[in-house]
C-alpha cells in the first residue's frame, strides 16, 4: 500500500488499481482469491486513490487483460506497476512489445536491487516503454511471503494494516491451526 501511494504521487496518477490474479505465476500454495480480494478491498478502503479490479482472467496477459483495461479506461494513459523481481521476467512475456507500446512502467525497487540495476533492466527490454519510473520501495523488505511466515510463527507481521490483520485472524489464515483442517468429498 505504501508503494502504491508513493507511485500515485511520483507518477502523478489519478488512481492505482490492484489486479489480483487467481493463479499467479511463480507462486505455490496461493491463498484463495476470495480471501485475497477481501484483504485488498479492506486495505484499499483505507486510502483515497487506491482500488481494485477483478478481471475474469486467471493470470494477467497482454493478449486478454490489456484490451479489457483499455475498454475500462478509454483514452487514459495506463502504467503497469511491477516489482523489480517481475521486471527481470518481462522480456519473456508473450506480446511484451505490445504492452510496452501501450503503457508505461512503474517499477518498485525491492530487496537488494538498486535503481541503477532496474534502469539497466528497463534498457534491456525489447522496446522502450512509453514512460518509466524506478522508485525505491518504502518497504523493500515487506513481502506477502514474509507476512504469511510471521503469522504462521505467531508473530505480528511488519507492514500489515490492522483491518487486514484482523481479517487474517478472523479467517484463521496462515496460522498453524489453519493447517489442521481438511476436507473430503
Amino acid at each position: 500500500m505504501r508503494f502504491a501511494l508513493l507511485a500515485l504521487k511520483v507518477a502523478k496518477l489519478d488512481e492505482v488499481y490492484f489486479l489480483p490474479e487467481t493463479n499467479p505465476r511463480r507462486k505455490d500454495e496461493v491463498t484463495n482469491i476470495t480471501h485475497r480480494l477481501a484483504m485488498i478491498k479492506l486495505a484499499c478502503d483505507e486510502y483515497l486513490g487506491l482500488d481494485y479490479l477483478e478481471l475474469s482472467d486467471q493470470q494477467f496477459s497482454v493478449e486478454q487483460s490489456l484490451p479489457k483495461l483499455k475498454r475500462l479506461f478509454p483514452g487514459d494513459e495506463l502504467l503497469l506497476i511491477v516489482g523489480s523481481d517481475v521486471l527481470e521476467h518481462m522480456p519473456k512475456w508473450p506480446l511484451v512489445e505490445q504492452l510496452l507500446y501501450a503503457s508505461g512502467l512503474i517499477i518498485a525497487v525491492r530487496g537488494d536491487t538498486t535503481v541503477k540495476k532496474v534502469n539497466s533492466a528497463v534498457n534491456k527490454l525489447p522496446i522502450k516503454p512509453k514512460e518509466s519510473h524506478s522508485i525505491k520501495s518504502p518497504g523493500p523488505l515487506i513481502a506477502s511471503r514474509k507476512i504469511r511466515e510471521a503469522v504462521y510463527g505467531g508473530q505480528t507481521p511488519v507492514g500489515l494494516l490492522t483491518n487486514t490483520q484482523d481479517y487474517i485472524a478472523d479467517n484463521q489464515l496462515y496460522s498453524s491451526t489453519s493447517l489442521l483442517f481438511g476436507s473430503r468429498s
